[in-house]
């Protein structure tokens, strides 16, 4: 097995089918606009012998925390306003 970034070249991801609709349509319609828009990055498992086959996937997104909602502990030593995560 073997994970690596969500490349259409490669990935078939018309053929993957998880069972669950709405992330079968993430993978095939959204994760690659999120990937130009620099939203998310999405990574897919495949099978070192069929490389095309979609085995399983996960995204991951950047989001912003303001400093203030963190609890005063985390808070402290810090001059930024907020961090990414």
């Amino acid at each position: 097995m073997k994970i690596s970034a969500l490349d259409k070249k490669i990935h078939d991801r018309n053929k993957f089918d998880c069972g669950e609709p709405a992330l079968n349509n993430y993978l095939k319609q959204v994760s690659g606009q999120h990937d130009k828009k620099d939203l998310s990055r999405t990574f897919v498992l495949t099978s070192t012998q069929n490389e095309s086959q979609i085995k399983g996937f996960y995204s991951l997104a950047l989001c912003k925390v303001d400093l203030k909602e963190l609890p005063p502990k985390l808070q402290k030593n810090t001059h930024q306003k907020s961090i990414v995560l």
